[in-house]
């Protein structure tokens, strides 16, 4: 089965609630490792920190919601969008395989392909689906990429 991955299914390690309750950040590099890890169950326990995942998870479910959107706009009559149970990914099952070796340079450029990512491509041949990660890029992003496909798709 040949796919294309886009995007990073990690969360923004620069957002700023995690940023809040980054153990190194808050204490410094000082700490020892046995200090770091006693500071990081005291924070993963705290009330503040789970008030603060939600929005976390709440913000999140919002930035898929709105890349469905932009999957709309662009890709609906070439696939379907598979919103997550869980995590930070999506999948696009297209309808008919698409040819995607053309699109691949300008992807790159946008930083939404990266080669090394992807062994499981073969770009010489026709791809089934589009695993897209929504931790980073950002929807701007999303947004050239979705045309950018739609374009060479046509």
């Amino acid at each position: 089965m040949n796919f294309l991955i886009l995007g990073n299914e990690n969360p923004d390690y620069n957002h700023p609630i995690l940023e809040k309750h980054n153990v190194p950040e808050i204490c410094g590099s000082q700490l020892t490792k046995e200090e770091r890890l006693l500071k990081t169950v005291e924070i993963l326990q705290s009330t503040a920190y789970a008030a603060d995942i939600e929005k976390l998870r709440i913000f999140y479910k919002e930035k898929v919601t709105n890349l469905k959107l932009i999957f709309d706009k662009y890709l609906k009559k070439y696939g379907e969008f598979h919103m997550p149970s869980a995590g930070l990914g999506a999948w696009i099952k297209l309808h008919e395989e698409k040819e995607l070796s053309r699109a691949l340079p300008e992807l790159e450029a946008l930083g939404i392909y990266v080669a090394h990512d992807n062994p499981q491509l073969n770009p010489k041949e026709r791809i089934v689906g589009i695993r897209v990660g929504f931790g980073l890029p950002d929807l701007e992003v999303y947004e050239k990429t979705f045309e950018c496909l739609a374009t060479h798709f046509s």
